[in-house]
């Protein structure tokens, strides 16, 4: 179960910024997991963050993982800044 504050602490946590592509996130975001639910993810703190809402939809049931191999083949991937998701290295 997500803590009611994990909007704000995610919004610290990321330095207010999407974790795909780095902009600022405003009041433009949606909260997503991870990995998707619909892939067994859980609904946990560990496995949720801030998204652009377009990046989201475009995300859409993609691991972040997976995500941002398409994006790096297309060449949209940006250097993610230390600390964000450190689920991806």
């Amino acid at each position: 179960m997500l803590p009611k504050d994990i909007v704000n602490k995610l919004l610290l946590l990321q330095d207010g910024k999407c974790t795909c592509c780095g902009l600022e996130l405003n009041n433009n975001y949606h909260l997503d997991h991870i990995i998707p639910i619909s892939r067994g993810g859980a609904n946990t703190e560990e496995n949720v963050q801030l998204l652009l809402s377009k990046c989201n939809q475009e995300k859409y049931t993609l691991t972040m993982e997976e995500f941002l191999a398409t994006r790096r083949a297309n060449r949209l991937h940006i250097q993610i800044k230390d600390g964000i998701n450190t689920i991806l290295g």
